[in-house]
């Protein structure tokens, strides 16, 4: 799925953006999501998926409007914000409303449809959907290090989402070497 994204997808024409941190971060934000999965009794394949597909917008943004997302990834080195207020603030809407374009475009089914559109507004997500799993497992994969750029800030976690999935910090830290041995 990786080769064929990269080769749909021309990302690495855009300033800024590492279309290899990109690939190493979908794939932690996938085994954090399988992870989070099975401790919570959801179907971790799916949840696999959800969190590798989760910010297809980012390749979308990056490889058809480089020069502009370009300069959101500028913006958020220069203002030190997380990526997806440097992109609501130079382009009007961010990575997780185009991937939901696409994914609605490409017909996913509506679970991924959810993880990739509303990975960041979990709260406006029904309760069973995968947005809650995909942001916690996004947040994960960023607080490991795993980011798409260097010195990218984890985003807040919605208390919505870890009240939904009922994690405690047990439970999370089950996760943590499932990602980190993943990865090796």
């Amino acid at each position: 799925l990786a080769v064929a994204l990269s080769r749909v997808f021309r990302a690495d024409e855009c300033p800024g953006f590492d279309p290899h941190a990109y690939i190493r971060h979908s794939i932690a934000a996938g085994l954090a999501a399988r992870g989070l999965a099975q401790i919570c009794g959801r179907n971790p394949e799916l949840a696999f998926a959800g969190g590798f597909l989760h910010d297809i917008g980012k390749l979308v943004l990056a490889s058809c409007f480089a020069s502009h997302y370009a300069a959101a990834l500028s913006y958020r080195e220069q203002h030190d914000c997380t990526l997806i207020v440097a992109e609501r603030d130079i382009l009007g809407l961010d990575h997780s409303v185009v991937g939901g374009i696409l994914a609605g475009a490409w017909r996913f089914p509506p679970s991924l449809l959810s993880a990739v559109a509303e990975h960041h507004s979990p709260s406006a997500a029904t309760a069973d959907s995968l947005a809650d799993l995909i942001h916690l497992a996004d947040a994960i994969a960023l607080g490991l290090g795993k980011t798409t750029a260097n010195g990218e800030l984890v985003m807040p976690v919605n208390p919505t989402s870890w009240r939904r999935l009922g994690l405690d910090s047990g439970k999370i830290a089950q996760v943590l070497p499932i990602v980190v041995d993943g990865m090796d």
